[in-house]
């Protein structure tokens, strides 16, 4: 069961010499940092959104920004991203950016059409063949634990309280 920010706070602080408000604080903020860690270290299923309905592709623009553009929420790692449109739908195939000139030696040549690759380049999404339409997307990623602020808020991993309170110590 996931705990609320206020219980875990009060089980970083058993032991603790202070109690005042400036170890609360540095004691929440350390409680944020576990999360972070914990997440860099493995995508949980409790953090992964299966797919969005809100991205879709713009008419001639190959290059999208994760968070204004495709509307994605503390996005992580993407797995997927599969175009729909009314007449089929086909998952996009994924090139590192690092091999790109491989698969696509001349980008600005490959004109418009349905996209078949794609590319992160940092927080931007990079699509080839350019998409000649509005295409919806529906992307399957990971995502970063959201900050907890209010008492009320609650962790979102379910079973690792004691590794949170471990590493908040």
């Amino acid at each position: 069961m996931a705990s609320t920010l206020a219980q875990l706070v009060r089980k970083v602080m058993i032991g603790f010499p202070r109690t005042d408000g400036e170890a609360i604080l540095a004691v929440k903020q350390a409680i944020n940092d576990a999360h972070r860690a914990i997440a860099m270290v493995r995508d949980f299923d409790e953090l992964l959104v299966l797919d969005t309905t809100s991205a879709a592709t713009v008419d001639g623009t190959s290059r999208y920004h994760i968070t204004s553009d495709l509307l994605l929420t503390r996005p992580k790692d993407i797995y997927s991203i599969v175009l729909h449109d009314d007449e089929n739908s086909r998952k996009l195939t994924y090139v590192p950016y690092r091999e790109l000139d491989k698969v696509v030696p001349y980008p600005d040549m490959v004109g418009e059409g349905r996209p078949y690759w794609y590319t992160r380049q940092g927080n931007y999404i990079e699509l080839f063949l350019i998409p000649d339409a509005a295409y919806d997307l529906y992307i399957r990623y990971s995502q970063w634990p959201a900050v907890l602020d209010s008492d009320d808020d609650t962790t979102p991993y379910l079973y690792l309280d004691e590794v949170i309170v471990f590493l908040s110590k």
